[in-house]
């Protein structure tokens, strides 16, 4: 996993970390899919206003696990 703030996390191309972060079930998440190769700045505010209280992930389009979260998600 990359180095990001405490409160975010950027799922790379390795499925072992999107396990470990959606098998956490006693926090809501959100996850934010991009092509971008950098988090946006309002993500990274978004994650320190909802410190504790909701867990950030940013996927990016070409990592292992999008196709997976794309199919579970509907998109």
């Amino acid at each position: 996993v990359l180095e990001q703030p405490a409160q975010l996390r950027v799922i790379p191309v390795a499925k072992t970390d999107f396990n470990e972060f959606a098998d956490e079930e006693s926090i809501h998440k959100v996850y934010l899919f991009s092509q971008k190769n950098n988090v946006p700045p309002i993500y990274k505010g978004l994650t320190a206003n909802f410190r504790n209280r909701v867990r950030f992930a940013y996927v990016h389009e070409d990592s292992a696990v999008a196709g997976h979260l794309f199919q579970m998600f509907n998109l």
